[in-house]
């Protein structure tokens, strides 16, 4: 299975309400507009997990699993590490 198979078997792009973002939306736009480059994957993993729509276990393991262990220099390095761009 790969990762955005595994994001979606996690509830990555199912919508309970209209015009209610994702959670891959909300993980791309955290990485897009709230997070500061250059940073590092554990970085990553503390914030995202701190947003409302994910479940901290299952997401925050998902994020471990997936992202790979370094310094991102910008959103792009890390949705690309993620499979989501």
């Amino acid at each position: 299975m790969d990762r955005i198979d595994e994001w979606k078997r996690m509830g990555g792009e199912v919508r309970s309400i209209k015009g209610v973002p994702t959670k891959t939306e909300q993980i791309v736009a955290h990485l897009r507009e709230h997070t500061e480059y250059p940073t590092s994957s554990r970085r990553i993993v503390a914030a995202c997990s701190n947003l409302a729509c994910l479940d901290f276990e299952d997401d925050r393991r998902w994020l471990e699993e997936n992202l790979e262990t370094r310094v991102f220099r910008n959103s792009g390095e890390a949705e690309r590490s993620l499979g989501l761009r």
